[in-house]
């Protein structure tokens, strides 16, 4: 969709299918987040496009559809026409933008939690949906925690002898989500 150092001149929501946010770091890609139907994104840089061009006004990473995917696409002047004049409008487009905010806090604390086997349980609670299914690849959550796949696909690997989850194409199905979350803690000691 587009580039790092592009101008931010549009605000995008995702539709159908799934959009990755990337960025180039040194000889890799380190995947930043996957966005999904609902999911907004371009609106943080069009914010902040009247502060100096280090800050804001540019795309600060790549955005690519890694499937068939339907974006709506808003140009930042009419957004900001669309917030003015419509309340509500900007106070559910305000708790979008603190949702995203805690959510990135979340990614941080799974990249920063203990070990690859906490960091990665972290990472399997926060993306399953309703019924326990994560849809993405292990290249996807190697890049997303900064690990060699190799290393991710071994701790899948325990995760499903232990009876954790279960390893499907492109899926993953959480099976023991209490366990998970004692492991994503790094806490051996049963739930209270």
């Amino acid at each position: 969709m587009f580039r790092e150092g592009d101008d931010a001149a549009m605000v995008h929501v995702v539709r159908s299918g799934e959009i990755e946010l990337s960025r180039g770091h040194g000889d890799r890609r380190v995947t930043l987040q996957l966005l999904r139907p609902g999911d907004v994104f371009g609106d943080v840089p069009a914010f902040l496009g009247d502060v100096p061009a280090f800050l804001g006004d540019v795309e600060p990473f790549d955005a690519r559809a890694v499937e068939d995917s339907t974006v709506l696409s808003i140009d930042v002047k009419t957004l900001f026409e669309l917030l003015q004049t419509r309340p509500a409008v900007a106070r559910r487009w305000f708790i979008s933008l603190a949702e995203r905010m805690q959510g990135l806090q979340n990614r941080l604390f799974d990249v920063l939690a203990g070990p690859l086997e906490s960091q990665l349980a972290s990472v399997l609670l926060r993306e399953a949906d309703g019924n326990g299914t994560i849809r993405i690849t292990q290249a996807h959550l190697a890049e997303m925690l900064g690990a060699q796949r190799s290393s991710v696909q071994r701790v899948l690997k325990q995760l499903e002898t232990g009876g954790l989850i279960t390893l499907h194409y492109r899926r993953i199905v959480v099976a023991d989500a209490d366990a998970l979350a004692l492991l994503a803690r790094n806490d051996t000691r049963p739930i209270a």
